[in-house]
């Protein structure tokens, strides 16, 4: 897809976003797309955002992106957090990082944190506490993401 096809599709969700606010269906809505949001964020920046060569073009599109997660953090249609999840994950450098290079991170408040997270003792809490955080919570490979 161009930029601006998936500018319009960022704006659109941001739109039914905006006019489902209020109760009801509506509330079910919302909760649907938030749900569905990490995974796709994480594709889309992935696969689209920090590919894009031409620096004008790279410029606009997170242009875009800041203003719809700030519009959605003014209709407070998510926590806080969530849309900083969200923020990290279209526009944040990616760092694979295994469980051993987390045991040799020099820093040694994260690397206990990285130690937490890749221990074990957690697993079946991380997909709700990725998604709690706006972040991609699934084991799956990005071929399965919902599409935004």
């Amino acid at each position: 897809l161009t930029v601006k096809a998936y500018i319009a599709r960022l704006f659109l969700v941001s739109d039914v976003l905006h006019n489902s606010k209020g109760g009801g269906d509506k509330q079910t809505l919302a909760a649907g797309i938030q749900e569905a949001l990490p995974e796709a964020c994480e594709k889309m920046g992935r696969t689209w955002l920090r590919r894009i060569e031409a620096q004008e073009e790279r410029d606009t599109a997170e242009n875009a992106v800041r203003q719809v997660l700030q519009a959605w953090q003014d209709w407070a249609v998510f926590p806080l957090l969530f849309v900083r999840g969200l923020e990290s994950l279209l526009l944040a450098q990616v760092y694979e990082t295994s469980a051993k290079e987390a045991g040799a991170e020099p820093d040694e408040k994260l690397r206990r944190k990285m130690q937490q997270w890749f221990s074990g003792l957690n697993q079946a809490q991380l997909p709700h506490a990725c998604q709690q955080r706006g972040l991609a919570g699934k084991v799956h490979g990005l071929e399965g993401a919902p599409r935004l």
